[in-house]
């Protein structure tokens, strides 16, 4: 079962599973260019994480990574230089 996320943007978000397990992570400090995309990007970094097996923390980080990184050009798409960073 998927746990339940809160994103909250700039505050970043936090996380709870049924069994009680919790997650969360601070949003990165970085300049908003566009904000279109930025919750699909977020949802994407999410799940991938959760069905590699991360914590929820961890998981939370990397949604709260993909969602900054999508912030910060024009558009709803990744450039090929912000996926590499996230694959990092």
């Amino acid at each position: 079962r998927v746990p339940a996320i809160v994103s909250m943007g700039p505050r970043g978000c936090t996380v709870r599973a049924r069994d009680g397990r919790r997650g969360a992570s601070d949003a990165a400090n970085v300049r908003v260019v566009d904000t279109i995309g930025a919750g699909d990007c977020f949802t994407a970094g999410f799940l991938c994480a959760y069905l590699q097996g991360a914590s929820l923390p961890q998981c939370a980080a990397a949604g709260c990574a993909a969602g900054a990184e999508a912030v910060q050009q024009e558009g709803a798409v990744l450039s090929q230089a912000a996926v590499e960073r996230l694959r990092a």
